[in-house]
């Protein structure tokens, strides 16, 4: 029973550490980027409807929330209802990127949870991830109208972050205001 007992333990100490990863423990990893105050990397995907794309170029001159997402992560759902109130109670617009999934439950997700997406580009090989630099969904990133992207968030989103977003906005516009009147 004993040689049993050691592997055991690693294996369940390993599983943990796989597990904690794996579900983006937001307090765990800081959302540093070599990303941010650059350039968003380009996105071109098609779309989890398949009737259209997920394209940079529909994020031009909007404030852009993208948000990658997967059908198989416990803490995409617990963000639901913040990302509706995302979508609704801002003028940012949300894009999502399904990463690594299986496109028939992912859209079964969307159908069971909400939708809260402008449009969800499909990413099943997770390249467009790759590009972002992703660690664990939930992530999320608020790119300007420029298509800067001027914040990171590592975990589901919830209040607090949408506080952030609409802080790091209207900063951008009082700054853009400040700019105007000194000319």
């Amino acid at each position: 029973m004993n040689r049993f007992l050691i592997p055991f333990i690693v294996f369940t100490l390993v599983a943990i550490m796989l597990g904690v990863s794996l579900c983006g423990n937001p307090k765990a990893l800081k959302s540093k980027s070599k990303l941010l105050n650059q350039i968003a990397p380009r996105i071109y995907l098609p779309s989890l409807d398949g009737k259209t794309t997920v394209e940079s170029v529909h994020f031009k001159g909007h404030w852009v929330a993208i948000n990658f997402w997967a059908e198989w992560c416990v803490e995409c759902i617990k963000e639901i209802p913040h990302l509706v109130k995302l979508s609704k109670q801002t003028k940012i617009k949300l894009y999502g990127v399904n990463y690594l999934d299986v496109k028939d439950k992912a859209r079964a997700f969307l159908v069971r949870h909400g939708n809260p997406y402008i449009a969800s580009g499909f990413d099943p090989d997770g390249l467009t991830g790759v590009d972002w630099g992703i660690t664990a969904v939930p992530e999320t990133f608020l790119i300007d109208p420029r298509g800067i992207i001027r914040h990171r968030h590592l975990g589901p989103v919830n209040q607090f972050v949408i506080k952030q977003f609409k802080s790091i906005v209207n900063a951008s516009k009082s700054s853009r205001k400040s700019e105007a009147r000194s000319k």
